[in-house]
């Protein structure tokens, strides 16, 4: 599969939305040296996105076939009844970042900087809704594996295979399965006719039936 490389996303965080990670009020003590952290990470993080196009070859009742690549799992399977094709995908918040964290001996900054790397990740992951749902002129649908009870996180593997192992991101994979850095994800966006209508998480710039702006808010409620 052909894949497209989109990195240096850049994201314009809010201190008050890493104050309420926190459970803090916008008006906390804290504020200010949040405020710093978000200012330092600019010039260090590098949020990216990795993904393409591919096309569902075979489907069973408990597998998938994605370009050549088998994928097992009955939730992955129900859910891409005829579907014919798909954007496999890996968003992450950047190596640069999680380096920065893991090299930091204060341990309040190193909060501090964990809960900036998400919002990092969250923007990665809507650049890729934009340009999936702005590609399939519709509303697309996320699945991730180990986000359903039999769509296990093992489906990491081929899903890596898939994304030419990530190449590009610096992402890597565990023998567990677990992606370093952590503040990130795969799977799949692919669009369903039966999907409901949901205007609010839409990123389709020109549908003519919209009934609301895009909020981000609701979008946030979605990501795995």
């Amino acid at each position: 599969m052909k894949t497209i490389l989109v990195d240096h996303i850049s994201c314009e965080i809010a201190k008050e939305d890493v104050l309420a990670r926190f459970g803090m009020p916008p008006d906390h003590a804290f504020g200010a040296a949040v405020e710093e952290v978000i200012e330092e990470m600019k010039g260090v993080a590098n949020a990216k996105l990795l993904y393409g196009k591919a096309r569902v070859e075979r489907w069973s009742e408990t597998s998938v076939t994605v370009d050549g690549i088998d994928f097992r799992g009955k939730d992955l399977a129900s859910r891409l009844k005829g579907v014919e094709t798909v954007f496999p995908f890996l968003c992450t918040c950047g190596t640069e970042i999680n380096d920065f964290a893991w090299g930091c001996k204060d341990l309040v900054k190193m909060l501090y900087i964990d809960a900036v790397m998400h919002f990092y990740l969250r923007e990665a992951f809507l650049v890729l809704a934009d340009k999936v749902d702005n590609a399939l002129c519709a509303h697309s649908y996320s699945m991730a594996p180990g986000s359903f009870e039999d769509w296990p996180l093992t489906e990491q593997k081929p899903l890596f295979e898939l994304l030419n192992e990530g190449e590009g991101t610096g992402v890597t994979l565990s023998e567990s399965c677990i992606m370093e850095p952590a503040k990130s994800v795969t799977g799949f966006r692919f669009y369903r006719p039966d999907q409901p209508k949901d205007c609010c998480r839409c990123f389709y710039r020109d549908c003519g039936e919209r009934e609301c702006e895009f909020q981000v808010s609701a979008f946030d409620q979605t990501l795995c």
